[in-house]
């Protein structure tokens, strides 16, 4: 076998990791979508109330199952054999990152608006946040549109490889390779915003999870489980739990990615990015969902796991004292 087809010989088998990887991802994001649907119409359809933060739900969880599907579909028409043309390869690649990129940030504004309202909307809290996300927008779209103009030109100048000059023992297929390689070696620079907001995030979340945990001076208050007792976690932590949480495995993910980038071939790094977005749309719908099930929990319970408290959950602007961080005043908190 010659060194070129050598060479197609491993484009190929790493278009086929890439197709596997991405149809497991898009099963994994049906299957979520599935074995939640019954939760979302409980506690989201059937709401009266629809506000902003409702509308970045729908964006995270259907158009991220969306891009999971289509991404899974056009690469597994490639390993039918059906012949896709550079230019729709091209425009597969934009679609993509455009659309991920909406998931991302839906998930991101979830996360914004539950730092602000257990920060009680406080005005600096919202200033760096908001000037942060800004930044990191602001970045992402130079790296990708830069990046972009790249891989255009060099898609270009990729052939059509047919099986004939690859796989001996296979007949007349004609496969355009989108290959991940048309891009830039500098496109794992995309993660490093990314990874600084969602730290961001992280930090306000996890400082005042540990000023609330400090004040009430006991792990069982907080957990909203009386001693022996099996009932469903509170209100309170719920919410410490996903917003402390989901950043985290976030800025675990920027780490991964860059490592992947930097470490790993092409192929591999390419087949990497199916992570993300699964785990973004999942995790966005889940800010969502298990917040909404545990406040429309019965109200008595509710009473019983939330000791002295005879409303919903509300954040003060000052939250070093921990009897303040509860109040009885109506619910801002579950609606994100």
């Amino acid at each position: 076998m010659s060194e070129a087809s050598s060479e197609y010989t491993d484009l190929l088998a790493g278009s086929y990791m890439v197709s596997y990887v991405y149809l497991a991802s898009a099963t994994c994001a049906v299957f979520d979508y599935l074995s939640t649907f019954e939760s979302e119409v409980e506690v989201v359809w059937k709401r009266p109330k629809w506000n902003v933060v409702q509308m970045l739900f729908f964006l995270t969880r259907y158009v991220g199952v969306g891009v999971q599907i289509y991404t899974a579909a056009f690469n597994i028409k490639r390993l039918r054999g059906t012949s896709i043309e550079t230019a729709r390869c091209g425009h597969y690649y934009v679609a993509f990152g455009i659309l991920s990129n909406v998931v991302l940030l839906c998930m991101q504004g979830i996360m914004i608006y539950r730092i602000s309202s257990m920060y009680s909307h406080n005005k600096k809290v919202m200033i760096t946040i908001v000037v942060a996300f800004i930044a990191e927008v602001t970045c992402n779209v130079t790296v990708y549109c830069l990046a972009a103009r790249v891989a255009a030109k060099a898609l270009e100048a990729l052939p059509v490889v047919t099986s004939d000059t690859v796989l001996s023992d296979m007949t007349k297929l004609e496969m355009q390779l989108c290959s991940g390689s048309t891009y830039p070696s500098w496109m794992f620079t995309l993660w490093i915003p990314v990874f600084c907001f969602e730290s961001l995030l992280f930090y306000f979340a996890l400082s005042l999870g540990i000023k609330y945990h400090k004040g009430m001076g006991n792990l069982q208050t907080l957990s909203g489980h009386l001693p022996g007792s099996t009932r469903a976690p509170s209100l309170a932590y719920i919410l410490f739990r996903d917003s402390i949480t989901f950043p985290f495995i976030a800025t675990s993910l920027c780490v991964v990615e860059l490592l992947s980038y930097t470490s790993l071939s092409r192929d591999v790094s390419h087949a990497f990015f199916a992570i993300p977005i699964l785990l973004t749309t999942i995790l966005g719908s889940r800010l969502i969902l298990n917040l909404r099930e545990g406040y429309y929990r019965p109200y008595e319970e509710e009473l019983e796991t939330i000791p002295n408290d005879d409303h919903p959950l509300v954040f003060l602007s000052t939250p070093s004292d921990p009897h303040n961080i509860l109040t009885t005043s109506s619910a801002t908190v579950y609606n994100s």
